[in-house]
């Protein structure tokens, strides 16, 4: 049996503190809605202020990375494990791996913070991003369970089933290559 703090590398016990650091940042914001910088996540209208953006951007980045880094564990573990070298490259390129997978997500709360504004804009969801709109509701549903039978959820699925399955058919040599693969499972992870 493998020791869990030899299956605990680096890159793993890295992904891993991040997430955890972003779940009690999202706990905190949760606990003291009144604090000001928590009151910045939440803006009363659709006029928000450069604060407001910035941090409903990072509200969303976190919370993003505070879910989506637990499921990519095994992934990491996998890609790590895969890339020893014994060339010393291989912490980087699980850093650049999980980066990407990251810089993916990031991508997505920028899309996640304009849906936001003008959704708020529209007055159909409050400053806690709860619809006020029936319609929107009704139809928010409709479309997500479209999707989980569309072939592109099935594609997506396929593609990020197995960690083994998709490092071999995805493997890249380099740094840049890491990156590019942490892309590619983004992408499939966002997707799913």
């Amino acid at each position: 049996r493998e020791p869990i703090l030899r299956w605990m590398e680096r890159p793993v016990a890295g992904a891993l503190a991040l997430s955890v650091g972003a779940w009690a940042a999202l706990a905190w914001l949760a606990l003291d809605m009144g604090h000001p910088l928590a009151q910045l996540t939440m803006p009363a209208s659709p006029h928000w202020s450069a604060a407001n953006v910035a941090a409903v951007l990072v509200m969303w980045a976190v919370m993003m990375a505070a879910m989506m880094l637990p499921s990519a564990l095994p992934m990491v573990h996998t890609f790590a494990r895969l890339g020893r070298d014994g060339a010393g490259e291989a912490s980087a390129r699980a850093r650049a791996f999980v980066a990407a997978y990251l810089v993916v997500w990031c991508a997505f709360s920028l899309l996640a913070s304009a849906a936001q504004w003008a959704l708020q804009a529209l007055d159909w969801v409050d400053p806690m991003v709860v619809s006020t709109s029936a319609g929107l509701t009704a139809a928010l549903l409709l479309i997500a369970g479209a999707y989980q039978f569309s072939p592109l959820k099935r594609l997506c699925l396929a593609g990020c089933r197995t960690p083994l399955g998709f490092l071999l058919g995805e493997w890249r040599a380099g740094v840049s290559g890491a990156f590019v693969m942490g892309l590619r499972h983004g992408r499939l992870c966002l997707g799913c």
